[in-house]
Formats: C-alpha cells, sequence, structure tokens
C-alpha cells in the first residue's frame, strides 16, 4: 500500500508527534505555549483555541505510559 504524501512532513527533521509527546516533561500547556510561538521553519498561522485543544489532545493521547 501506498503512503499518502500528506502523511510526511517535507522538513525531515521535524520530530513526529509521537515523539513530542513523549519528551520528558511534555505537558499540554507546554505544547500550547509551543503552539503559539512563533518557528523559522514553519508557516505563522493561528489555530482556534478549540482547534488548538484537540490538537494538543491529540498529541497528548499518543503519550505511552513509562514502563513499571
Amino acid at each position: 500500500m501506498e503512503q499518502a504524501t500528506d502523511d510526511i512532513s517535507p522538513d525531515f527533521a521535524a520530530p513526529r508527534f509521537v515523539d513530542v509527546a513523549n519528551t520528558p516533561g511534555m505537558t499540554a500547556r507546554a505544547l500550547a505555549v509551543w503552539l503559539q510561538t512563533s518557528h523559522p521553519t514553519m508557516p505563522n498561522f493561528i489555530i482556534p483555541e478549540a482547534e488548538r485543544d484537540n490538537v494538543i489532545a491529540y498529541i497528548m493521547s499518543l503519550k505511552v505510559d513509562p514502563p513499571l
């Protein structure tokens, strides 16, 4: 099966959402700040609050519980 091109970032150095979620100390608040901060390699766009909260919830849902 061929992978959709939308699944791949044009910036090969961009972290995957799963890696962002599992960054030590990552919280929903940290993601909110990150999404509101300009990044030199990303377009500057504003995500409405409800959609931003959905994106944050999705990314945080990828967090893996540490082994016991």
